[in-house]
């Protein structure tokens, strides 16, 4: 079972000694098995990054998210649920983000579920409907026209929990909860749960939370002004998502944990929340905010791979498919049992233009945004970025500040490990990527999230 989190940061979360314990159950369950306190999504994004955890290459290759469209998957790549399904594996998928069956992510899933409001009009759905609604003001937000702002975890959680009460044998299911996704606005019974830590009163809280997600491309562009109260506020919403998150998490975990299964709980990406000034994802940057995830694997009694090791998801994948018997020839990275480790991790990122921010000030100011390709070779230490306009070199934890001028060696040396990565990684595996054709309905959920204007 490999559980994704949307939009959670590394840093938000308790196994990474956050101030607030917003994911005991994640601590739980790593208590079972291990936390990889280093571990990098491969993109910035849900698309580019589920395309690489599905298909284990680089968003480069797979140019799902990096040329000015989303697209989808190449043909030529399998994804693991169709190789999992190859290896006699019952394969499913729950979610409730869009962008997953957009990118073709539905391929290799003998049951494919994408939750949304009209979910729960399905009469397959009825009982948990019911149950969803007994539990409505704990569930939800409360009476709102703006469906974009429900909690599904419930709803996420009892599909899955169903779907692996009818499997027999051995199953792949792959589970993705959006709620940590912006806009934030937890169900009632969370929201306060961090408010009354910095003062600002419930209603304050979620409407500029609210403010923020809306006004997104204005802060971006340099127009909006947030304080460092606002910022207070605003994080104690979103670690409110991320709590109610996980405790659904540990009720999922609960239920198979009987089994011994393999158990995978990380994020796509993390969030900016102010950090350069800038808010949310998609920004033209690979900054730790946005690529440095949680990562728990439990039910995996050799692995050889300690805790504080760089590792991307290709590895995690790697393992699974290597456990079932399957060939991961296609998967990059290493698998956790070998012992091997990879040294660096690479984030990359695409920017087609500044438009987006453009269109709402003149003489918009880039600042550390990058245009085109965006390569992040990540180490220990350092962190190169390469792009189009320059190579930049970050000694970490600051990532504002152009070291090259006094880390000359450091540069050249990352530089050529960053060429001998292009040159096995660098290709596109497809010539003519697709383009994006979505209905009316598609475009308001898209729209709803932030992903589209």
């Amino acid at each position: 079972m490999w559980v994704t989190l949307d939009s959670v940061r590394a840093d938000h979360t308790t196994i990474h000694d956050y101030g607030r314990n917003t994911t005991p159950e994640l601590e739980r369950i790593a208590d079972h098995g291990q936390s990889f306190t280093n571990c990098f999504a491969h993109g910035t994004g849900t698309a580019s990054s589920v395309a690489s955890i599905f298909t284990g290459v680089w968003p480069w290759e797979h140019q799902v998210a990096m040329n000015g469209s989303v697209g989808e998957i190449p043909d030529q790549l399998r994804t693991a649920a169709e190789i999992f399904r190859d290896q006699g594996y019952r394969t499913a998928c729950v979610t409730t983000n869009p962008r997953i069956d957009l990118i073709g992510g539905d391929a290799g899933f003998d049951e494919y579920y994408d939750i949304s409001r009209s979910t729960l009009l399905n009469p397959k759905f009825l009982p948990i409907t019911l149950r969803f609604l007994k539990n409505f003001w704990s569930e939800s937000v409360g009476l709102t026209w703006k469906g974009v702002h429900h909690s599904f975890s419930y709803i996420v959680t009892e599909i899955a929990r169903r779907w692996v009460e009818s499997v027999n044998g051995p199953y792949f299911l792959y589970v993705h909860y959006n709620e940590p996704h912006r806009p934030y606005y937890p169900p009632l019974s969370y929201r306060d749960r961090y408010t009354t830590e910095v003062d600002v009163p419930e209603d304050r809280a979620l409407h500029t939370s609210t403010e923020i997600h809306e006004r997104s491309r204005e802060y971006n562009a340099g127009e909006l002004e947030m304080t460092r109260d606002d910022w207070e506020a605003v994080e104690a919403i979103y670690d409110a998502e991320i709590a109610y998150t996980d405790s659904y998490v540990g009720s999922l975990f609960d239920y198979v944990e009987s089994s011994n299964p393999v158990f995978v709980v990380t994020a796509d990406h993390g969030e900016l929340l102010g950090e350069g000034s800038m808010f949310g994802h998609g920004q033209g940057v690979v900054r730790d905010e946005l690529s440095h995830v949680p990562l728990v694997v439990s039910g995996v009694s050799d692995l050889a791979v300690d805790e504080d090791e760089i590792v991307q998801h290709n590895d995690v994948m790697r393992t699974l498919l290597s456990m079932a018997g399957a060939s991961d020839d296609q998967f990059g990275g290493f698998g956790l049992r070998n012992g091997q480790t990879r040294g660096f991790a690479v984030i990359q990122e695409y920017l087609e233009n500044f438009a987006a921010f453009e269109k709402h000030t003149q003489g918009f100011n880039s600042g550390s945004r990058k245009l085109g390709r965006i390569d992040g070779l990540r180490t220990d230490e350092f962190k190169l970025v390469v792009s189009q306009d320059d190579v930049v070199l970050y000694e970490l934890p600051d990532e504002d500040t152009d070291v090259s001028p006094t880390r000359s060696n450091v540069r050249e040396r990352l530089l050529e490990q960053h060429e001998a990565f292009n040159e096995e990684h660098g290709q596109p595996l497809v010539d003519s990527p697709t383009t994006d054709d979505y209905d009316e309905r598609m475009k308001k959920r898209l729209r709803d999230l932030g992903y589209i204007q």
